[in-house]
């Protein structure tokens, strides 16, 4: 768990080094991807939707 912590860190920092817009948001990006596993790990899932140009990022998004 603790190389899965270290590693999501490090996927954070790089991101942030390509889009430095993001540094503000840091904290609520790594909130968001725990709450994201949580509910993977407790037999959720995650629905993305668009209608137009948002169902083209929404399937951009699922295929990340």
């Amino acid at each position: 768990m603790e190389n899965l912590k270290n590693r999501l860190v490090e996927h954070i920092n790089v991101l942030i080094e390509r889009y430095p817009i993001l540094a503000s948001t840091k904290e609520d990006i790594i909130k968001a991807y725990l709450l994201l596993e949580e509910c993977y790990e407790h037999g959720g899932k995650v629905l993305i939707a668009g209608n137009g140009g948002s169902a083209a990022d929404a399937e951009h998004i699922v295929g990340e």
